[in-house]
This record gives C-alpha cells, structure tokens and sequence, in this order.
C-alpha cells in the first residue's frame, strides 16, 4: 500500500494481533511510528489504532483457542530469523523510523510546511474559478444596465471591446497559473515530501 494512503488499519491490526496472541497489554506507542503518520497525522494514527485493537481483540481469541507453542521451538525459530536476516543485511539494511525527538520535530514541521502548500494549491485553483465567475457576472451586469435603461451604444462598446479585453486578461492569468504557479508550487509539494522521507529512512550499516 502506496505510503501516500493515509490508512494504516494493516500495520496496527499485525501490531495488536501480536501483543493479544502474546498475552501483553495494549501499548499504541507505534502508532506515530511511519512514514504514513509523518505525511498524514491524525488519520494514520486512527487507523493504526482501529487497526490495533481489531488485531488485539483477534489475538486474544486466538490464543485461548489455540495450542501454545513449545517456548523451546519459539526460541529455536526466532534464532533461525535473526541469523537469516542478518546474513541477508550485511551491507545496509533501512531502519522503519528514526525515533529521535529532533528528527520528529523537523517532520512534524515539515508536515505543516506540506499543508500550507497543498492548502496554496487549493486556492490557485478556486481563484481561477473565481475569476470566471467573474467575467460572466460582469457580461450578466452589463446586460442588466442595457435592460433598465443604460445607451444601447454603450452596451455595444463594452460587448465589442471592454468585455473581450478583461476575458482576454484573465485567460493570460490563467495560462500563468496553469503553466508556472502551480506547477511550481506541485514542485514544492514534491520535495517536501522527499524531505519527509529522507528524516524518516535512515541508513544503518551492519558490520
């Protein structure tokens, strides 16, 4: 699932599943602990804890249903993973989060930075909306003086020339908008998120 979904049901359910199959209590200190929560905020963590608590009520049934297995024969299987995962890893593998309180902080400020854009990108486009708008309400307004008593000629003047000038202005405005604001804007989008992900994706080398 693509980092850019806010849903992290799947993360919290595996989460919880283990801490109800193990008998432990609930502990929701992971939830902030993704790239999800770092580009999404509240919504990651709500699904991480719905997702948690499915998991952990599912575990809990599972472990008064099923046989326990031989602690010996845990044992044995999870010394087997660890030496297949760092045998796989001796170059560098990439840690899930950097839990550093200053990394967070930078995220968390970033998070606000990536908000106040997609909020610019948002208003770019209403203002072009608005604009249009506008144009048909100032053709609407000229029509209506024409009907309750302004010159005929003058009607004419601003249907031939002042109505198509002003359209004109607002079609360049727009073109602006479309071909350099807001792309240049969606730009800065994109490296704020890239900013996101290099905070959170830190390197550790095994030797």
């Amino acid at each position: 699932m693509s980092i850019f979904n806010s849903n992290d049901y799947k993360r919290g359910y595996d989460d919880g599943y283990s801490a109800g199959f193990a008998g432990k209590d609930k502990d929701f200190t992971r939830s902030g602990m993704s790239m999800r929560f770092a580009i999404h905020g509240g919504k990651a963590i709500d699904t991480y804890n719905q997702g948690y608590n499915d998991g952990y009520k599912k575990g809990i049934e599972d472990n008064h249903s099923k046989a326990k297995p031989q602690a010996v024969k845990v044992v044995a299987d999870e010394t087997r993973k660890r030496q297949a995962t760092t045998t796989a890893n001796t170059r560098v593998n990439y840690s899930t989060i950097n839990t550093n309180f200053g990394t967070m902080a930078q995220i968390q400020q970033y998070q606000v930075q990536l908000q106040k854009l997609e909020e610019m990108v948002s208003f770019l486009r209403a203002f072009e909306e608005q604009m249009e708008q506008n144009l048909n309400g100032y053709r609407a307004r000229v029509q209506l003086m024409y009907e309750t008593g302004m010159p005929e000629e003058v009607m004419r003047r601003f249907e031939s020339d002042h109505i198509p000038a002003t359209a004109n202005l607002i079609s360049q405005i727009r073109m602006l908008m479309d071909d350099t604001i807001i792309p240049y804007t969606n730009n800065q989008i994109e490296l704020e998120l890239q900013s996101i992900a290099v905070r959170i994706l830190v390197p550790i080398s095994f030797k």
